[in-house]
């Protein structure tokens, strides 16, 4: 559990952001509010420098729905507490729209100090969860590969190639495109997505025919390919495979 936390308020008027200042410093939370790493955020790619500085992020009521929501998609593949601070009291619908947009959590104006401490804990727990999950859910393509001969699974270098990509992507989406570019030099022609196809058709087939029914490659439509990993063991038809995990959608 961390006590302090680094907070960055990001607004378009500092003095605007006094009250919620006053109250996260009350806490003991070293904060930083500022007008002008916003506008570089929307310039220049800084968010890493951001999370090496920052726990939490919170996004002041100075700023607009919209740039909020281009604020949410800079951030939305780094670990970082998401706050937003509201005028007034959301609703329940406008409080389940922001959580799809990557809010974890907003301040209103009549949040005690204590209520921000406990959003910000359980924000960032949460997180701290999702990534020790995420640490354990995956493994390398190379100790894979090792387990394939064990499997007795043959794939031809081609198969090899697009499981590596998604076993690397770690449960999020592979373009189509992506995968055509790193199989063939003319990358994304109609021939090589139909080929690429039939490549994630056998690779289906082959883990099938070995009785690993956990291993489900998922079409995303409009978008690519998915591959989604949990700790389990890899079991077949009445055979222990020995390996501690396994494959879902």
């Amino acid at each position: 559990m961390i006590d302090i936390y680094q907070i960055l308020v990001l607004t378009e008027n500092i003095l605007a952001t006094k009250s919620l200042q006053n109250k996260l410093q009350s806490l003991n939370n070293e904060v930083w509010c500022s007008s002008q790493l916003l506008g570089q955020l929307q310039r220049e790619n800084i968010v890493s420098l951001i999370c090496q500085q920052f726990q939490v992020v919170i996004f002041s009521n100075t700023i607009g729905d919209k740039q909020t929501q281009l604020l949410l998609e800079i951030f939305s593949d780094h670990s970082l507490v998401l706050l937003r601070e509201t005028d007034t009291k959301l609703e329940e619908e406008e409080k389940l729209y922001w959580l799809e947009q990557g809010i974890h959590d907003w301040i209103d104006p009549e949040a005690l100090a204590s209520e921000i401490r406990e959003k910000m804990f359980r924000a960032y727990t949460n997180i701290e969860n999702e990534d020790s999950l995420k640490s354990t859910k995956f493994f390398s393509f190379e100790f894979f590969e090792d387990e394939l001969e064990t499997y007795h699974i043959r794939l031809s270098k081609k198969e090899k190639e697009v499981l590596h990509t998604l076993v690397q992507a770690k449960g999020n989406i592979v373009s189509r495109q992506e995968l055509c570019e790193q199989l063939w030099t003319d990358g994304e022609t109609f021939s090589n997505m139909s080929q690429l196809s039939c490549i994630i058709k056998r690779i289906k087939q082959k883990f099938k025919a070995k009785g690993i029914e956990n291993l489900l490659i998922s079409t995303c439509w409009g978008k690519g390919y998915q591959l989604e990993m949990i700790g389990r063991e890899l079991r077949g038809k009445q055979q222990a495979l020995g390996n501690n995990t396994a494959f879902m959608h």
